[in-house]
């Protein structure tokens, strides 16, 4: 994370002088406390040998949606991406991810299946918590 991204800047920092950061419009402040609370107690986004390594998914349409996981013991994350700015349908590929999940930032359960089906509106993403 950069300083100030959690404000949405619309500037580049100056790198090698002191530049000030607006910090009154925090509008992205609580979705990065999320992430790095999770990155904190969730021993598969640790860092090097502490954490999980990092496996793709693959899914039914990959030039559009990205998606991935991590596994450290009982712990596991799977992020699903929509990189496009329209909506898309996606199913993952394969078995690994199957299980019981909440849905971080919707705060609900989730069943994951090997024949579920993703809508997902444009920018949209999962990032899905075991």
């Amino acid at each position: 994370m950069y300083s100030g991204q959690e404000v949405s800047l619309n500037k580049r920092l100056r790198f090698f002088d002191k530049d000030t950061i607006d910090w009154s419009g925090a509008s992205m402040k609580d979705f990065y406390a999320t992430l790095l609370q999770l990155k904190h107690e969730n021993t598969a986004l640790w860092n090097g040998a502490e954490g999980g390594e990092p496996k793709i998914i693959s899914n039914t349409n990959e030039k559009a949606v990205f998606s991935y996981m991590r596994e450290k013991g009982e712990n596991r994350v799977v992020v699903v991406l929509n990189l496009t700015g329209e909506s898309q349908e996606v199913s993952l590929n394969g078995s690994d991810y199957v299980g019981d999940y909440t849905n971080l930032f919707a705060n609900r359960s989730i069943t994951l299946s090997e024949d579920m089906v993703f809508q997902l509106n444009p920018w949209d993403y999962f990032v899905l918590v075991r």
